[in-house]
Parts: structure tokens; C-alpha cells; sequence
């Protein structure tokens, strides 16, 4: 997450200084086809899927994509080293919530961080709820408490030495909509995922993937960070049985270009801030589910994709995973294993959520 974080702004730089000196020395373009005019923020219309309606992080926008494939563009970042990320429906499909990530402009004591934003989904303009407080200040994994009156993500707060970042300190924190307070759930956590019926809650730590009340108290380990070689985006499904999430399990022979920092939340912040060649885009990961009460893991995809991040649908037969490589319907019961629907384009550090 936080990697396809730099990359993306990278990738921003680049496609506009080769825009930028092809503009100075072509003729003009030519008047748009059809097909290119039917174009979303550079996304096409998708493939219908049954799984509902989908929010869409691409590019520099949120998108909106209706069970029919077609798009609606939601937001558009207006500067170049801004881009929405982590978008979520609130349970009554009413507004989505995401965050504004601020990249550094490579300017000394420039200011940058994540800002936490709630929108109609009708479309209008985004109310700041929380804005980034020291320089750095990174989010990591948005929810809507079940009531819709709060959100519950993932706070990252920089911890300095010698005047640098040198790692991160994280806490699940819910801040009320009404009133801005904030509330510490649980320490040491992130990328929260509640079930929609509230009553199960899953997120990250350093230790592995967790379930617990919805408070955060009586967690339990489902999958301990050792068990695979990365493990990310974990997301609960609608009942709470089950939690899936994107893993890559170590392959034989592989080892690591450096040495990596021994915590959870020091490899997520290395990433960002000084990943090794081999880390640029990360290792193949598929998608895996893990039973909340056997501990029972079950590999959902075998697609080897950089950064794939599911959604549940709202009936938990289906996944969507948004993807580098493709957008993608996979069947939660493992049924699609050997080929998963290609719904559409994929997007480097792209994420979704369905409703």
C-alpha cells in the first residue's frame, strides 16, 4: 500500500515530462474516436458482474463503476502529487469515504500526509473530516463503523530521528463524524475491516492478521505474519466467518536482496522509505481467505499479481480484486481458482470496495 504509494506518484512524474515534451513537438491531436470518448479517467466501461456496484481507486480518480460495467468519474486530485486512495461505501451506499494522499514535491520542509475525506456518492464536493497533523502522518485502511457515524482506520504517525522519519507507530483510532473525537481501539493496529452485520472486526498488526469484537477486545490470531512472505489487505467477509487477504507464500530459495526491519510496521514504512530493487513492485500475490474459527486457509486465486486487494461482495459468494494486472471476479468458495474473471483494467495501487 504504502509502496504503490510512491511508485504512483513516480509513474505521475514521468507520464507528464514525456506528455509534456511530446506536446511541444507534435501537431495537435487528433479529434477523440468514439471509443476513446466513452473513456473514465482513461479507464473503459468494465464487464458486468453480479457482485454490485463498485468504487474504483484509478489513476487520479474515483471511479464508479454500476453492475452493467458502465463508469461515473467521482473525484478528480487536481494536482499532480495528489491521489484518493482507500475508498469505502458507508453501509447505507449513501456517501464514500477515502483518503487524500499528499506526496512529498521533493521541496525541502514541503508538507505532505494523508487527509481523510466523506462524499455523496450521488456525486458533489468531499467534507474534510480529518486532516494529517505532523508531516508524514499516513493512513492506513478506512471502515465505516456500522452505524455510519464514524469511521475506524488506520493511523500511522512518523516517529523522528535526527530530524528524518525513521519508522512509524500505528493505532486503530475511530473518530466521529459529527464531532471529530477520536478514540484509540486498538494499539499497534491497522487496515480495519468490520463485518456487516458490525459484530466481527478483522485488521493488521505486527504480529499477523486478527479477528475481535468490534471494540478491538477478545482478538485472535488468525494468521501469523511468518506464515507467508507478505500479507496485506485483509477484508472480513459479510457474516464473519472468514477473512480474505493478499499473500505470497515464501518460495524456495528466495531471500532477501537486504535485511528487512524485524516489525510488521517497519517493513510497511521501509517500503516507502527506502525499498530495495527487489520491493519495487513486490513479489506475486494471490488471494487467500482464512475460516475465523478453524483457522483454516483456503487459496482463492493463482494469478500471481502485484498488490491485488479484494472486496466482498454484499451476499459473500464473490470477491472483487482490483489489481495491477486486471480487475477480477473470483468466486469465494475457490471455485475459479484455475481462471478469474477479467472484469476490466487493472491499476498499480489501484483498490476497490463493493456495495
Amino acid at each position: 500500500m504504502i509502496r504503490a504509494r510512491m511508485f504512483a506518484f513516480v509513474g505521475a512524474l514521468l507520464l507528464a515530462l514525456v506528455t509534456g515534451v511530446a506536446c511541444a513537438s507534435a501537431a495537435p491531436p487528433p479529434a477523440p474516436t468514439p471509443a476513446a470518448a466513452q473513456l473514465v479517467c482513461g479507464r473503459p466501461s468494465g464487464k458486468p458482474t453480479v457482485a454490485g456496484r463498485l468504487v474504483l481507486r484509478t489513476n487520479q480518480c474515483l471511479v464508479l463503476e454500476e453492475p452493467d460495467g458502465s463508469l461515473r468519474q467521482l473525484f478528480l486530485a487536481t494536482a499532480s502529487n495528489i491521489y484518493p486512495a482507500l475508498p469505502v461505501w458507508s453501509p447505507d451506499g449513501t456517501r464514500v469515504a477515502f483518503t487524500q494522499q499528499l506526496f512529498f514535491n521533493g521541496k525541502a520542509g514541503a508538507d505532505w500526509g494523508d487527509d481523510l475525506y466523506v462524499m455523496p456518492a450521488a456525486g458533489g464536493a468531499p467534507e474534510l473530516v480529518r486532516a494529517h497533523r505532523p508531516t508524514g502522518e499516513q493512513v492506513q485502511g478506512v471502515a465505516w463503523a456500522p452505524d455510519g457515524k464514524a469511521l475506524v482506520f488506520g493511523d500511522f504517525e512518523p516517529i523522528m530521528k535526527d530530524g528524518n522519519i525513521s519508522s512509524y507507530s500505528g493505532h486503530l483510532k475511530r473518530i466521529d463524524l459529527a464531532t471529530k473525537q477520536e478514540t484509540t481501539i486498538v494499539e499497534g493496529a491497522f487496515t480495519p475491516s468490520f463485518s456487516r452485520d458490525g459484530k466481527r472486526l478483522a485488521f493488521m498488526m505486527d504480529q499477523g492478521l486478527f479477528v475481535a469484537d468490534p471494540d478491538g477486545k477478545n482478538s485472535k490470531l488468525l494468521v501469523p505474519t511468518g506464515q507467508f512472505q507478505t500479507l496485506y489487505f485483509p477484508r472480513i467477509s459479510p457474516d464473519g466467518s472468514s477473512v480474505a487477504f493478499s499473500a505470497s507464500a515464501p518460495a524456495p530459495g528466495t531471500r532477501d536482496l537486504a535485511p528487512r526491519p524485524e516489525g510488521l510496521l517497519d517493513r510497511l514504512a521501509a517500503l516507502f522509505l527506502f525499498p530495495t530493487a527487489a520491493e519495487a513492485h513486490g513479489v506475486p500475490m494471490d488471494i487467500w481467505k482464512v475460516d475465523a474459527s478453524t483457522k483454516a486457509l483456503t487459496q482463492l486465486t493463482k494469478f500471481f499479481e502485484d498488490d491485488p486487494q479484494p472486496a466482498w461482495s454484499a451476499d459473500g459468494k464473490l470477491l472483487i480484486v482490483h489489481a495491477t494486472g486486471a480487475l477480477y471476479e473470483v468466486a469465494a468458495d475457490g471455485s475459479s481458482i484455475s481462471g478469474a474473471k477479467v472484469l476490466g483494467p487493472g491499476t498499480f495501487g489501484g483498490q476497490v470496495d463493493v456495495r
